[in-house]
């Protein structure tokens, strides 16, 4: 998605990716509120469309929401397990391919991959790649995002704050994990997270997933989002 503005080298690059867990159904509700929120009549999101290459994935693992399926640790291949230089998935293989376009062709800066975690998780949170293998940028980049989370995604299912890391110790394929490969893959400065939003509290349910996901667009849209003149 994008509206007329800066031309394609000048922009601000956004991918936004749900349901890589078939049965983690919130996320796609994250997803659309974000993109009724992008395509509001806010200003910042106005903004945002006139500034940025905008990519949504709404649902990845197609299949599996089809047949009603859960997808997460399935066989032969989990989707947020796959992320290698050969997938089985081609929708991840498609996803690689387009992530890697934006990041050569646009100002590439972030990637946010949505899930709903476990049923003890009573609030939003994001896991981040292993910091010690970013760069000062890319650290610089990421607080920026998380500090700017906390601002913005307030009300219901609030994100309070906490972050963790998926490294070595998290997964024997932790570097198999979209976000991981999107920080390896990519420029230094490019922020790559999953945002969990908690689905078993009385405030998960469309109403709620969606202010979440209007909390991350007022996010990326007060971090990446440049003024362009209207004869732009």
């Amino acid at each position: 998605m994008k509206e007329p503005g800066l031309p394609d080298s000048e922009r601000n690059g956004i991918w936004i990716q749900a349901r890589q867990h078939a049965w983690e159904a919130g996320s796609s509700w994250v997803c659309r509120g974000f993109v009724e929120w992008l395509i509001s009549d806010a200003p910042e999101a106005v903004r945002l469309r006139r500034s940025s290459v905008i990519v949504i994935v709404p649902i990845m693992d197609i299949d599996n929401v089809t047949i009603g399926a859960g997808g997460k640790n399935e066989v032969p291949q989990d989707h947020n397990r796959d992320w290698s230089d050969q997938p089985y998935w081609k929708a991840v293989e498609a996803a690689q391919h387009g992530i890697l376009k934006m990041d050569a062709e646009v100002g590439f800066d972030v990637f946010v991959d949505l899930h709903n975690p476990g049923a003890g998780d009573r609030s939003p949170y994001f896991y981040v790649p292993p910091r010690e293998d970013m760069t000062d940028a890319g650290r610089a980049s990421l607080q920026q995002f998380i500090d700017t989370a906390k601002q913005e995604m307030t009300g219901m299912l609030a994100y309070q704050g906490r972050v963790l890391e998926s490294g070595r110790t998290y997964d024997k394929n932790w570097d198999k994990i979209s976000k991981n490969w999107v920080m390896k893959k990519c420029k230094p400065h490019v922020v790559a997270v999953t945002l969990e939003t908690s689905w078993n509290t009385p405030e998960s349910h469309q109403i709620g997933y969606q202010h979440v996901g209007a909390g991350l667009g007022r996010t990326t849209s007060k971090i990446y989002a440049q003024n362009v003149p209207p004869s732009q």
